[in-house]
């Protein structure tokens, strides 16, 4: 009898959305992980999906965030290198992030209730303000490929 996976394809969505963060604790910038997940899957993350993965990659051990601060661990730095190095294009990473989280040879600890107080910048209001963040910078992106100096 197998066990159910650990992670969903929205948790690998946004395990991967945070790969631009290091074993090193770096501010949190939502329109950066939104631009990752945009990226990756062509969309942009709900709020339920923020929560949802935040919770469970802290649970297994994969992030910390502490003082609106992120760090990734090194068995998320592994899995994140081994993704980026294998077969296939940029929209089947998240499918291979999957793949790799859910594996029965990928040890994790036990996992930890996490602190819901820990992701209270998670809120729709920063989750708006973050969109229209990044949809400023898309669009000064767009109209300086439209018209080059």
């Amino acid at each position: 009898m197998t066990s159910p996976p650990r992670f969903t394809w929205q948790d690998a969505w946004v395990f991967l959305a945070l790969s631009t963060y290091d074993t090193t604790p770096k501010p949190i910038d939502l329109a950066k992980i939104i631009e990752a997940g945009d990226i990756l899957n062509r969309a942009i993350f709900t709020l339920k999906e923020l929560q949802a993965g935040f919770s469970k990659l802290a649970e297994y051990g994969l992030i910390t965030v502490e003082h609106d601060q992120i760090k990734i661990s090194e068995d998320a730095r592994k899995i994140i290198h081994k993704v980026q190095q294998s077969k296939g294009g940029l929209f089947s990473m998240v499918d291979n992030a999957l793949k790799r989280l859910n594996s029965p040879r990928l040890k994790l600890p036990s996992p930890i209730e996490s602190k819901q107080s820990t992701f209270d910048f998670l809120t729709e209001e920063n989750l708006d303000i973050a969109c229209k963040e990044y949809h400023k910078q898309f669009a000064s992106h767009m109209k300086k490929r439209k018209h080059p100096k």
